[in-house]
């Protein structure tokens, strides 16, 4: 484990892990501390982690969700419920200071990844996030300058 990810675990607190997709309730991740992770095995995109309460988390620093459902899958517990919306509890936006687009650079990588349609732009410049985010992340792990940011919902 390198520095940048010891510190991450150790401030990162209950209220600020980002779920994965498919869960109505927060309290459900309780029932997680009677499993052995078996969402973060099954991840495709290996971006779901076991926090310390044994709860999982999406890293965003690895990669993005593509909602393919194998965390469903695998939870036998009833945590994650597939007749919950597609969506992850994230609410990202584009901070114009860092942005390449939004200091005249012809730059898209955001919107080349974003299937949604959810990043909309101003002829070739001054991108933002619109309501058809479904908080996937891919967005944030594509931009060059890290101008992406999010918050949790």
């Amino acid at each position: 484990m390198n520095r940048r990810d010891f510190f991450k675990k150790i401030t990162l607190n209950k209220a600020e892990y980002i779920r994965p997709p498919y869960h109505k309730e927060n309290e459900l991740f309780n029932n997680c501390i009677h499993c052995s992770g078996k969402c973060k095995e099954a991840c495709e995109e290996n971006i779901i982690e076991i926090a310390p309460d044994k709860t999982p988390y999406i890293d965003f620093q690895k990669g993005g969700c593509t909602f393919c459902k194998k965390c469903f899958d695998f939870c036998d517990l009833g945590v994650l419920n597939f007749g919950e919306k597609k969506r992850i509890a994230a609410y990202f936006k584009i901070e114009p200071k860092k942005c390449l687009a939004w200091v005249k650079i012809v730059c898209n990588s955001c919107l080349d990844v974003c299937n949604d349609k959810a990043i909309t732009f101003n002829n070739l410049f001054n991108p933002s996030i619109n309501n058809q985010c479904v908080g996937c992340g891919f967005c944030l792990v594509s931009c060059p300058v890290s101008a992406i940011e999010y918050t949790i919902q």
